[in-house]
């Protein structure tokens, strides 16, 4: 069955999990009132004005106020991975998905972690991505690994290992916690983890004011249960590109 697609324009700040509203036209409530309780996808515009899948969402209901009509999602769960949408002239709030639209990738069950189910459809794998997100989030406490320090709600990212396009397993091992900016120079191979978790940094690329943000203890922030911990062959993978980078 089609998924459908909301496109929120720009997600407001603090609204990860909802509830939101989003106008819509009385049509739109007529057409799409038969996805009322399901799960959608959230598209929302990003920095560069890219209209993105961000999140999954539940389409609670729809609500009206005199002549102007909304359709209110709930549950909102960010996704570590995003899409870039291919947008129609209209630019339309509602658009329906077919599967292979939303088949971004597949999960994998290599990367053992005891809390987490494989999805067994496309778009269940993309709502798993919300569930890493929180999950990762959580498993630090919303403490930037890196830093070690809290990151305010609307902020930081569970960013991929080895991303998805790479090989990487849509698996929360594959994902560390990370704030902002210390997330875009790790995506950008400016810096790395060592065998021992060391944090190991171009201090060229990264920058001083960033490296004076590196966690005291010079290596990355972990729980007590290992089982949590990344994963070797992904941070080995990382590693490797980090190497390649500076020869």
């Amino acid at each position: 069955m089609p998924k459908l697609v909301v496109n929120v324009g720009h997600m407001p700040s603090g609204r990860e999990r909802g509830p939101l509203e989003v106008a819509c036209s009385l049509q739109d409530r007529i057409r799409f009132a038969d996805h009322i309780g399901e799960d959608v996808f959230v598209a929302a515009r990003s920095g560069s004005g890219d209209l993105m899948i961000k999140a999954t969402a539940t389409l609670e209901r729809f609500a009206s106020s005199g002549t102007s009509s909304s359709a209110v999602l709930v549950n909102m769960r960010a996704l570590p991975v995003e899409k870039k949408v291919a947008e129609g002239p209209e630019k339309a709030v509602f658009s329906l998905w077919e599967d292979a639209e939303m088949d971004f990738t597949q999960t994998n069950a290599s990367l053992p972690y005891p809390r987490l189910d494989e999805a067994a459809t496309a778009f269940v794998s993309l709502d798993i991505y919300g569930e890493i997100a929180r999950q990762v989030r959580e498993d630090r406490d919303s403490r930037c690994s890196f830093s070690g320090v809290e990151v305010s709600i609307g902020e930081g990212t569970a960013t991929p290992i080895v991303p998805l396009d790479s090989g990487g397993k849509v698996h929360a091992r594959n994902f560390i916690f990370l704030h902002d900016e210390p997330a875009q120079l790790f995506t950008q191979f400016g810096w790395t983890i060592g065998p021992d978790l060391e944090i190991i940094a171009d201090a060229w690329a990264t920058g001083t004011s960033v490296l004076s943000t590196i966690n005291p203890t010079g290596k990355l922030l972990v729980g007590e249960d290992q089982r949590q911990w990344p994963d070797e062959r992904a941070l080995a993978w990382h590693r490797q590109q980090f190497l390649d980078r500076l020869r």
